[in-house]
C-alpha cells in the first residue's frame, strides 16, 4: 500500500496536463501513486496521460464517460491503494517537495493536514490565500473549540469561514470516502464545501501548515462562471438542506445552523454580481473606480467598511490583497489581519483606507504622506448611507 495517493480529474485540459503531472512526480519522496481520471476529454488530454503513464509506473489513467467533477474525484478515490489522499486539478501544479512537510505528518497518523493555496495568474502575479486559522496542531478538543464555531461563517467577523478546497488538503482515505458516502448526491457547485465541511466532524486530528506548494490557475478576476448558470440557486438549495441534515447534531453549542444560513446567504446575493447589481449587497462599496483590476494592494482597517471591501475583492479576485492591517491587529480574532508596521516591507500599488471618516482618512493620508509614501498611491472614498 502507498502512502499517498494523488488524484487528478481530468476534462479538456490538455494544454496544462503534462505540468500538472510532472510537478507531482518531481516531489522526490516516492511512496506515492498518481491517478488521473479522464473525465471523458475531447481534445487528446486522455492520450498525454497514457504516453506518461507507460514511462513511469507511478501513474495510472482512468478512462471513463464525462460525468462532472466530482464523479471523476470519487472514481479515483474508490480506485487508489494508500493511506492518504490528495488531489490536484488539471490546469493546476505544485511546487517541488510540496509533500515533503506533509509526509511527517501522515508519519505521526494524523487525520487531515492543509497548507495554503495560491491563485495562480502568471509567475508575476500570484495571490496566496492564508490560513483563516492559527497554524499547528489539533487534537479533537481543539478542532471542537477553536474551529466548529467559524467553520462555515465566522459570526464574530462576519466573515467566510475555514477555506474549503479539497486540493490543499490531504487526508485519510477511509475519512475522505466517509464523507463522499454520507453525501449521496452529485454536486456542481459547492462541491469542495460539501465534502471538506462535513470532514471536520469525522476528524480527531488536524495539522495547519503556514506554506503554500498549491498553484490554482486563475484564467481572469471578475465574476465566476458557475453565479451566471441557470442552476445555481438549485445547487445552493441542494447543499443547503445537506448542510443542515449533516450538522444537526452540532448544531446548538457552534451555532451551525446560523454559520449555515449566512453562508448561503452570501452566495444568493453574489449572484446579483451577473446583473451588475451592488444594490443591498454591502453598506460600504469598494472604490473600485480608483483601483485598476489586478492591482496589489494594502487594505488599512478591518472594521465593517474593512470587512466590506475585503469580502467583495475576494469574493471576485478583483484585485491582489498583499496585506490587510489594523491599528488594533493585536486583539483581533482574525491571522489575516496584520499590524500596520507590516506595510513598511510590502510592495504594492495602492493603500486603500477602510474608514468611513473623512477626518480620520485625512489624517492617516498626512501621516503616509511623511513617512515619504506618495499621495497617489493612497486612497480612501467616504459614502454616506441609506439604510433600507
Amino acid at each position: 500500500m502507498k502512502k499517498l495517493s494523488v488524484i487528478i480529474p481530468l476534462y479538456n485540459k490538455a494544454d496544462y496536463i503534462e505540468e500538472c503531472i510532472n510537478s507531482v512526480l518531481n516531489n522526490t519522496n516516492g511512496d506515492i501513486e498518481v491517478i488521473v481520471v479522464d473525465d471523458g476529454s475531447k481534445d487528446g488530454g486522455g492520450d498525454i496521460c497514457d504516453t506518461i503513464a507507460k514511462n513511469d509506473s507511478r501513474v495510472s489513467v482512468i478512462h471513463k464517460e464525462n460525468e462532472g467533477l466530482m464523479e471523476a474525484r470519487y472514481t479515483g478515490l474508490k480506485k487508489c491503494n494508500s493511506e492518504y489522499v490528495t488531489f490536484v486539478d488539471a490546469d493546476d501544479f505544485i511546487l517541488e517537495k510540496a509533500y515533503d512537510d506533509a509526509f511527517q505528518y501522515m508519519n505521526m497518523g494524523i487525520d487531515m493536514i492543509v497548507y495554503e493555496i495560491s491563485r495562480y495568474y502568471n509567475k508575476n502575479d500570484i495571490k496566496t490565500e492564508k490560513h483563516r486559522i492559527e497554524p499547528g496542531y489539533y487534537d479533537k478538543e481543539r478542532i471542537k473549540c477553536e474551529i466548529y464555531g467559524k467553520l462555515i461563517w465566522n459570526i464574530s467577523n462576519n466573515t467566510r469561514g475555514i477555506e474549503c478546497s479539497l486540493c490543499n488538503r490531504i487526508i485519510k482515505k477511509n475519512i475522505l470516502m466517509k464523507s463522499y458516502e454520507t453525501l449521496k448526491m452529485r454536486v456542481y457547485y459547492g462541491e469542495d464545501a460539501a465534502i471538506t465541511y462535513p470532514i471536520f466532524l469525522y476528524i480527531n486530528s488536524l495539522q495547519v501548515i503556514s506554506r503554500s506548494y498549491y498553484m490554482h490557475r486563475q484564467y481572469s478576476r471578475g465574476i465566476r462562471p458557475y453565479f451566471t448558470d441557470d442552476k445555481f440557486f438549485d445547487e445552493c438549495f441542494k447543499v443547503y438542506n445537506y448542510f443542515k441534515e449533516v450538522f444537526k447534531s452540532e448544531d446548538k453549542k457552534y451555532d451551525l445552523k446560523r454559520q449555515i444560513e449566512y453562508f448561503f446567504i452570501e452566495a444568493v446575493k453574489l449572484k446579483k454580481i451577473e446583473y451588475n447589481d451592488n444594490r443591498d449587497f454591502y453598506y460600504f462599496i469598494f472604490p473600485f473606480e480608483q483601483v485598476a483590476v489586478a492591482k496589489k494592494i494594502v487594505l488599512y482597517g478591518a472594521g465593517r467598511v474593512g470587512k466590506d471591501y475585503y469580502h467583495q475583492i475576494s469574493s471576485i479576485n478583483y484585485c491582489e490583497e498583499v496585506l490587510w492591517v489594523d491599528k488594533n491587529a493585536k486583539y483581533m480574532n482574525d491571522v489575516r489581519i496584520r499590524e500596520v508596521s507590516e506595510i513598511d516591507i510590502q510592495k504594492y500599488d495602492y493603500i486603500v483606507i477602510a474608514i468611513n471618516d473623512y477626518k480620520v482618512c485625512e489624517s492617516i493620508k498626512k501621516q503616509f504622506i511623511k513617512q515619504g509614501i506618495e499621495k497617489e498611491k493612497i486612497i480612501y472614498r467616504v459614502q454616506y448611507l441609506e439604510y433600507c
